[in-house]
Formats: structure tokens, sequence, C-alpha cells
């Protein structure tokens, strides 16, 4: 079984993927450990917050984007087994993980255009599932797994 995350830096890729270094998913060249991948959102990071208007072959307004960059990162094999917590209080896989519930215990709550997350050491940390809900509301596409995943 594998989880998914949603993590974002405001100002940097960098700043995501030495946190993760920090906590032993990646190398210090970026290289996942097993069980650990990880892709940045829509290829570049950006995360469309609107899409583009057009008029036929015309954009009459570009799209906009949450300022920073947003990765998609997903847990699973020999990570997984480590981090994974035996008897979570709700059974939801977010409540499973020891990754997640040291950035919940350590990290401070907030929240980016009606998105709730956890920050700490500059990255944010946010639930799949209440991403996947606020682009559905917003009619843009999602971004998960080949296959999918059940948050």
């Amino acid at each position: 079984m594998s989880m998914d995350v949603i993590l974002r830096s405001a100002t940097t890729q960098a700043v995501i993927t030495d946190w993760l270094a920090s906590r032993g998913m990646i190398d210090a060249a970026g290289v996942p450990v097993r069980g650990f991948s990880y892709c940045w959102w829509a290829g570049s990071g950006k995360f469309v917050t609107a899409l583009p208007v057009t008029s036929g072959t015309t954009i009459v307004t570009p799209p906009t984007f949450l300022p920073g960059f947003v990765m998609l990162a997903q847990l699973s094999s020999d990570v997984r087994e480590n981090d994974q917590i035996t008897n979570p209080s709700d059974g939801e896989q977010w409540s499973r993980s020891k990754l997640v519930a040291y950035v919940k215990s350590n990290g401070s709550p907030g929240s980016i255009d009606g998105i709730s997350f956890y920050t700490i050491s500059g990255v944010q940390l946010f639930r799949p599932a209440d991403v996947m809900t606020w682009l559905a509301t917003h009619g843009i596409p999602g971004h998960e797994w080949s296959g999918g995943n059940t948050f």
C-alpha cells in the first residue's frame, strides 16, 4: 500500500528537496530512496488556481498559479513500512504516517486559497483529499499517480 502527500514551498524547489533530504527520503543529489517517489506538480511544480480564459485560439486571460512550487510525493514499500502507524485514531491514510504525524505535531497549521496545510521548516504539507476536493470544486484537473490512489 502506498500513501501520497503534497508538499509546497512558497519560494524554491530546493526548500522541499532539502527538507526531504533531511528526513532521509532523498539523497543530496535528489535521488529518492527505495520506496519514495516524487514529481513536480504538472511537471513544473506550478499549481494552477484559475484556468486561462480563451476566445478561439486567443488567450484572453492567462492562467493563475499558486506562488512557489508544489510536489506530489508517494511513500510505498520500504518507506511505507517504516513510516506506518499501526493503530491510528481514525483509520484514514493521512493518520497512518509517522511523517505526517511529526509535521502535524511540530508544524503550524495554516491555509492558502481555502486549502488547509501544516508548515514546518518552510515546507507546507497538504492532505491530498483536500487538494483534490478543492480542484474539483474549481473545475481544475487533478494530478495523481498512474493507477490512482485512495486517500
